[in-house]
């Protein structure tokens, strides 16, 4: 029987934050590959985001099945290969995770498939398809206690924080470091939700700067692995109404690969400072994107403010305070 027929308590749904006032814009001290992202596609939608720190009150149905999917996997790991539980009940722990950081949201139309059900369905499907201890397995370092699941990271940038003069921290987190077995080599493990894992879902990671950063970290954080540190591998799982599906990819990572890769990356950054510091100086909007950034993945949620004559009358009622932090943990 499956395990996802079990009752669980949810929690109830927590009051929005208000949206901070503009007084309040900083630049922020941590930077990650989302934010690196989302200034190379419209330096309006970041500077909203994460200066202004705001995003739309109603929950993005992707984010929250997918973290929820994410951290039902990565339980599920920790419970099998570090406390030594048996699979099934491991998964067991991993589902209730799951509903956990899934709480009461409910999807509707068009995005109903992926309620909290069918993302349970998703973790069972996963691990019939990459069984927990057959191919990419967590790698455990020489010495340490627990395996490397839930990798995280924070390097330095030479790049000062316009504010405090401090160094940007660049830094991220990905599901775990991963060991394949068949052949002998190591890299960074991303777990993903998707929709359609086709033709265009795996080229994507060829070039994925997140993938490169993953690398790029691994290989700092291990410099006695640094060698075998040579890709990062990627599994998507497609949650449909009906049905489920995978792919596999991998993204290889050589070392004049990764420089240059680090080298955009300060050049990137270097102009997120100087987009901050003309806002600072002279009250210099960021440059907007006008183009398919407005509507990529359904849409852009800064758009009405783009839209409007007088955008700060919006931000009270559609917006509340952006917590996003790239090293805090999925609990």
């Amino acid at each position: 029987m499956s395990l996802i027929h079990e009752e669980f308590q949810i929690s109830e749904q927590p009051r929005p934050v208000p949206a901070p006032g503009i007084e309040s814009i900083r630049f922020p001290s941590i930077i990650d590959n989302s934010q690196i992202g989302d200034f190379r596609k419209c330096p309006e939608r970041w500077f909203q985001k994460y200066c202004r720190r705001i995003v739309l009150i109603d929950s993005n149905v992707h984010l929250i099945s997918g973290g929820a999917y994410a951290k039902g996997v990565e339980v599920a790991r920790k419970r099998y290969w570090d406390d030594r539980w048996e699979f099934r009940q491991a998964l067991r722990a991993g589902m209730r995770a799951a509903i956990k950081y899934y709480g009461p949201f409910e999807p509707h139309g068009k995005h109903y498939a992926k309620n909290i059900w069918r993302v349970l369905g998703a973790m069972e499907w996963h691990f019939n398809k990459w069984p927990i201890d057959i191919g990419i397995i967590p790698f455990k370092p020489a010495g340490a206690k627990r395996h490397a699941i839930e990798f995280s990271f924070a390097e330095p940038m030479p790049v000062d924080n316009p504010d405090n003069g401090e160094p940007l921290i660049y830094a991220g987190k990905c599901d775990m470091i991963g060991q394949d077995l068949s052949n002998g080599i190591l890299g960074p493990v991303d777990d993903k939700t998707t929709t359609q894992p086709g033709d265009y879902w795996l080229a994507r990671w060829d070039m994925s700067s997140q993938m490169f950063g993953y690398i790029w970290a691994a290989k700092r954080a291990y410099p006695e692995y640094a060698d075998l540190i040579q890709c990062a591998f990627i599994r998507g799982v497609s949650i449909l109404k009906t049905k489920f599906g995978e792919a596999d990819a991998r993204c290889y990572a050589r070392e004049d690969q990764l420089q240059k890769w680090e080298e955009n990356t300060h050049k990137t950054l270097r102009r997120m400072v100087f987009t901050y510091q003309q806002y600072r100086a002279v009250g210099a909007k960021p440059e907007m994107a006008w183009g398919d950034a407005c509507s990529d993945f359904g849409g852009c949620a800064f758009k009405m403010l783009c839209e409007a004559t007088d955008p700060e009358i919006w931000i009270p009622v559609h917006f509340t305070e952006n917590v996003w932090n790239p090293l805090e943990s999925r609990d």
